[in-house]
């Protein structure tokens, strides 16, 4: 009997990654209009084709079937699953994998990434890595909590437009909104515990690149930057050099990528998304600021 892992299409997990590790993916659906488009990283030129048409995306989790057939797969083989999903401060994917998982007692057990995008998919990487080695979930949980605790991230909204629209940040949007309008500023955000939250602004998309970057120089024992962008490639790319410069590392090391199209339907263009992996769980001076004035 193996170990198998499931996740989300949130997770933005590179087809290769999937391929090599036998992940069974489950798409999230974007609608836009009449069209529906599975997330999936083939599916981006699609998406953004629509938007410049003037289609406004939504996102839906995926139903509570999707993921009983790709456990029923697994169990069917004799294997039992580990599903990660995105968190579920800000989606019903956890729920409906949860609901999904309800009939096969303890041979699938689902866990909530507590991250988006590429927070979430670094944790299903170092599952299917542990599962590879024999690792029993027992086991892998406190490693994915562990990760977890080392993993910052950094958000940064061209526009607000496309987060109002989608209604996935009703409980902070009042909060973020009244200060990017009344300011006229970029609002960046972080992910505390899966809940996206605001740590500061910026004058411009660029001074907000460059204070990210300022920040991330000041960690102690960086093991893993990865950039993600929607639509804005040069942004991404000139973060990556500033970053190799301050932190004296090869722009290799630093993984450069266009985000999917599930959380691009709510960040919109312009979106730059961070996550950085540490030895030790970080604490910048911004998240001491947030906690203190708790916004």
């Amino acid at each position: 009997m193996a170990l198998r892992i499931v996740c989300d299409s949130g997770t933005d997990l590179s087809a290769g990654l999937a391929e090599e590790y036998g992940i069974s993916v489950v798409p999230i659906v974007v609608t836009l209009g009449d069209h529906r488009v599975p997330d999936s990283p083939t599916a981006r030129e699609e998406f953004w084709a629509y938007i410049e048409q003037g289609f406004k995306p939504l996102t839906s989790q995926p139903p509570a079937g999707d993921f009983v057939r790709a456990f029923q797969e697994i169990v069917d083989a004799g294997d039992d699953a580990l599903c990660i999903t995105i968190t579920a401060e800000h989606s019903g994917t956890f729920n409906s994998a949860r609901l999904g998982a309800m009939d096969f007692g303890n041979r699938v057990t689902v866990c909530d990434s507590r991250f988006a995008s590429r927070g979430a998919g670094l944790q299903v990487e170092l599952a299917a890595k542990m599962a590879r080695e024999g690792h029993t979930v027992e086991e892998i949980l406190p490693a994915l909590q562990d990760l977890r605790e080392r993993t910052l991230a950094r958000l940064q909204l061209e526009s607000l437009e496309y987060i109002r629209r989608g209604g996935r940040l009703d409980r902070v949007l009042p909060t973020i909104d009244r200060v990017a309008r009344a300011l006229n500023v970029k609002p960046l955000l972080t992910m505390t515990d899966g809940e996206l939250k605001l740590v500061g602004v910026s004058r411009s998309s660029k001074k907000g690149m460059i204070r990210i970057v300022e920040e991330i120089a000041r960690l102690d024992s960086v093991e893993r930057i990865i950039i993600l962008h929607a639509r804005t490639e040069d942004a991404a790319m000139d973060m990556r050099t500033r970053l190799s410069e301050a932190l004296g590392r090869s722009e290799e090391d630093i993984e450069v990528d266009e985000i999917g199209v599930s959380l691009a339907s709510h960040g919109g263009p312009g979106l730059l998304l961070l996550f950085a992996v540490c030895t030790h769980a970080p604490e910048s001076l911004m998240d001491r600021v947030r906690q203190r004035l708790d916004i």
